[in-house]
């Protein structure tokens, strides 16, 4: 508009907040995208079984520098901890999947969209 570009949290709705979540979702759910694969890879280099906190910050360190709340990180965790340590070794399409999935949930909190 004439008064120039507004900033903050003022231009921000329900419509073009959806559409932030699903574009950020869009660009990490298709794990074969090279950028995806990438990340995914810092995780399969671990010489050990990744724990569910270390994966959560692995993936929170992926997509930037964000500072979750406790009330994210823990759903985070919690989320993780329901499959428990992540193991490539055993089935890499489920590792990647995993991966892609948390990295769904780390784009869609509220903390990355308005970062």
């Amino acid at each position: 508009t004439v008064e120039g570009w507004h900033t903050g949290k003022e231009w921000l709705d329900g419509g073009t907040l959806t559409e932030r979540v699903n574009f950020a979702v869009g660009q990490v759910t298709d794990i074969d995208k090279p950028g995806v694969q990438s990340m995914i890879d810092r995780l399969r280099n671990y010489d050990a079984p990744v724990a569910p906190n270390d994966f959560v910050g692995e993936v929170l360190d992926f997509v930037g520098p964000i500072v979750p709340s406790e009330e994210t990180l823990t759903t985070l965790n919690e989320f993780a901890a329901e499959e428990g340590d992540l193991i490539f070794s055993e089935n890499e399409q489920d590792g990647e999947e995993r991966v892609g999935r948390m990295m769904q949930l780390v784009v869609a909190c509220p903390e990355y969209q308005f970062a």
